[in-house]
């Protein structure tokens, strides 16, 4: 479901997902306030007009594909994690191209992500420790960092003050990275 909310008249307006049972998860907004967003549990990102509340699927090219969080950059391209096959995605939805060749481990299953300065930063929790991974689109290369110690899933939030909050399940810590 995806809902719009109208703050001056109240009014809520409810559109089911196309793909059945899949449902919308980590949306970001284009520059032209158009939403973007994964359709949880399938291999599709979506975006919707918000006037007529219309839904675009955009299917990717891999049917074990499931793309977790979205980011955005200035350029409005989409980059996704593929948390079931350990990948950095890349869909430009302007043109239709579509990207998986940024690949890191196939059991990283990447998760939360971000673009920050048109980079792009996300982290890894199927590692011991979990991962925070910077990918800069312009050279094309790779940097990663350690989490906390111990393997656990955390709640990964990243935000364009070019800071990370992590709030660690199971081990009463919370992690602040702060990027120069």
């Amino acid at each position: 479901m995806v809902r719009r909310l109208k703050p001056e008249t109240g009014e809520i307006k409810l559109v089911t997902v196309p793909t059945l049972k899949s449902r919308s998860y980590g949306r970001v907004t284009s520059s032209k306030s158009i939403p973007f967003f994964v359709e949880f549990d399938s291999n599709k990102i979506a975006s919707i007009d918000p006037d007529i509340m219309a839904i675009r699927e955009y299917v990717l090219p891999h049917d074990e594909s499931r793309p977790r969080r979205v980011a955005i950059t200035s350029d409005d391209v989409i980059w996704y994690s593929d948390y079931s096959r350990g990948y950095l995605g890349r869909y430009d939805p302007a043109t239709g191209s579509e990207r998986m060749g940024f690949a890191r481990r196939p059991q990283s299953q990447p998760y939360g992500i971000v673009a920050v300065n048109d980079v792009i930063w996300y982290s890894e929790v199927g590692v011991a420790p979990n991962t925070v991974v910077c990918f800069d689109p312009k050279t094309k290369k790779f940097q990663t960092g350690k989490f906390l110690r111990g393997r656990r899933r955390a709640q990964r939030e990243f935000d364009k003050k070019r800071q990370h909050r992590d709030r660690c399940s199971g081990v009463k810590r919370i992690g602040l990275v702060k990027l120069n």
